[in-house]
């Protein structure tokens, strides 16, 4: 009896999620205002590695290749198309690339979601099935996690929690989800064996990043089109993982297994028709920074809400929210930069965030002599069809 009472209690501990209470002294980000816009050198805010990724007949990335995974030794990409994983020692040396795509058992028909974790040395591989596929970080083949996933939890971001878990969003939910319904979107995902426990972070009305569906109809069949938007409501830093449900007021951090509210929007994702969510963009220990994003569709120009959406960032120690214009000062002229962003990389390491130059833009940078110091080093071995130059930094 006592060895069932310890048995239940270790599953009670596993499967419960503590949840912070909200108080009022919570920071309130309004969403409203227009900020002031603050021109900063990437190198003022951050430590910057240029890393140019080798490139040979292995290693050549396809432009699908848009997310990355760092640690303290690798670089990671891959192709969800061609379905490769190539990994990189952090000068950008190429070390292997293994595919393992098919039809077998043990092959997966595309790389949905990749999520590498570094200490156990295993790269666990969504091809959009209710299979996780896990591979060693060399590609050899270890096990497959049959996900209970039901009606509603597809997942369309992951990344490496800890030691015995995944973290997971199920996008997908929103699309069909109805009023009241109750659902959860957060998951860990037992490593070793796949089973589901919820994040417990409930909400009645629901926000789908779907915000266009028509079925087209033809005389040989038809088919569903639509239009997502290229948001996230989850990010990484190291350990730390931002959660912003679009269908919440609050933001939170989810750390130790403990959700804790980190600040509120105003005014409320509601309030307004269609509604206006936040899409996190840049996590670390200093900064969040997001978009605010109109739900509205607009056939002619579909991304016309994203892409006229600020870059805003709130500095979490001083509670002050400015709008980012960021340059390169290895650019001789005051070339505006993207923000180095959380958004598209997966690292174990906090603080990092991430851009990429392309190669050929470099050069022509180059032949006109508008670059200067190791960025200007850099271009000079460069050819016209070689991989990026990753801009890897580190927010101070």
């Amino acid at each position: 009896m006592a060895k069932l009472f310890i048995f239940c209690f270790v599953l009670l501990l596993i499967g419960c999620k503590q949840v912070s209470p909200i108080n009022d002294s919570l920071p309130l980000l309004d969403v409203s205002k227009e900020y002031p816009i603050q021109e900063l050198d990437i190198h003022d805010i951050a430590d910057v590695e240029y890393v140019a990724l080798e490139t040979n007949q292995e290693s050549l990335l396809s432009r699908d290749c848009s997310f990355f995974s760092l640690s303290d030794q690798y670089i990671v990409a891959h192709s969800m198309k061609m379905g490769e994983v190539l990994f990189f020692d952090r000068s950008g040396k190429h070390l292997w690339t293994f595919c393992r795509r098919g039809a077998g058992g043990e092959e997966y028909h595309y790389i949905i979601l990749l999520a590498v974790d570094f200490t156990a040395e295993e790269c666990f591989i969504s091809d959009g099935t209710d299979n996780l596929h896990v591979y060693s970080i060399k590609g050899e083949y270890k096990r497959t996690l049959h996900l209970d996933v039901g009606a509603y939890t597809k997942f369309t971001n992951l990344f490496d929690y800890n030691k015995d878990f995944l973290i997971g969003y199920n996008g997908f939910f929103g699309f069909d989800a109805k009023e009241g319904d109750n659902k959860n979107c957060y998951w860990l995902i037992d490593k070793k064996n796949g089973s589901l426990h919820s994040i417990d972070l409930i909400t009645k009305r629901h926000i789908s990043p779907r915000i266009y569906e028509e079925d087209i109809t033809f005389s040989g069949g038809g088919y569903l089109a639509g239009f997502t938007l290229p948001t996230i409501p989850i990010v990484k830093n190291g350990s730390e993982i931002l959660i912003a449900n679009y269908a919440s007021d609050t933001l939170y951090h989810f750390v130790d297994n403990v959700l804790s509210p980190i600040a509120i929007r105003i005014p409320s994702v509601f309030s307004s028709d269609p509604p206006v969510i936040i899409s996190p963009i840049l996590f670390t220990d200093s900064y969040l920074g997001f978009k605010v994003v109109s739900t509205k569709y607009d056939p002619a120009y579909p991304m016309k809400y994203y892409e006229e959406a600020p870059d805003l960032i709130w500095n979490r120690h001083t509670n002050e929210i400015q709008q980012w214009r960021m340059y390169d000062s290895n650019f001789s002229s005051k070339q505006n930069v993207n923000i180095p962003l959380t958004r598209v990389l997966s690292s174990n390491i906090s603080n990092y965030g991430m851009i990429w130059y392309p190669a050929q833009n470099l050069l022509d940078r180059y032949s006109m002599g508008e670059l200067k110091g190791s960025l200007k080093e850099i271009a000079s071995r460069l050819k016209e069809d070689d991989n990026m130059v990753l801009v890897i930094c580190r927010y101070k």
